[in-house]
């Protein structure tokens, strides 16, 4: 978003204190100086399909979320460092949505780390979200596949 709008000055957490105002030379200072980091996808050993079951019956009563993926993601020549990642498409409360699906995942998965990303698909530039993109979804609105 930075990138798309050089020059532009941007509100971090307008409804908080404290609201921070980035200045065109701060943005810029964070976009050569925080680039996305590099990962590794990985197949998991063991798939897990608790995990998987029990989104599938949280999001159907979700009617703001259109589909759901997964993957496994590790820093490069860290294996034992991977997480779940879940990529999300979906409309209203997400923040409540990501609590709900972090709950989810501590019952059923407590000892791997999950990390949960909004996906958008006309406006994927991390390549994180590229990726998921390209996952076929766990999860749809008209079906669930677990």
């Amino acid at each position: 978003m930075f990138e798309a709008t050089g020059g532009a000055r941007f509100i971090v957490n307008p409804r908080s204190s404290p609201a921070k105002i980035l200045n065109p030379d701060e943005i810029a200072w964070c976009l050569e100086n925080f680039r996305p980091a590099a990962f590794s996808v990985l197949k998991p050993e063991i798939y897990p399909a608790r995990l998987v079951k029990a989104l599938c019956v949280l999001f159907m009563n979700r009617s703001q979320l259109q589909s759901a993926r997964l993957t496994y993601v590790a820093p490069p020549g860290k294996e034992d460092g991977a997480r779940i990642v879940i990529g999300i498409e979906a409309d209203g409360d997400i923040p409540r949505l990501v609590e709900e699906i972090f709950t989810a995942a501590a019952v059923t998965e407590p000892d791997f780390p999950v990390d949960v990303a909004s996906l958008d698909t006309n406006i994927a530039n991390h390549p994180l979200h590229k990726h998921l993109l390209t996952v076929e979804p766990f999860y749809r609105r008209e079906a669930c596949y677990a």
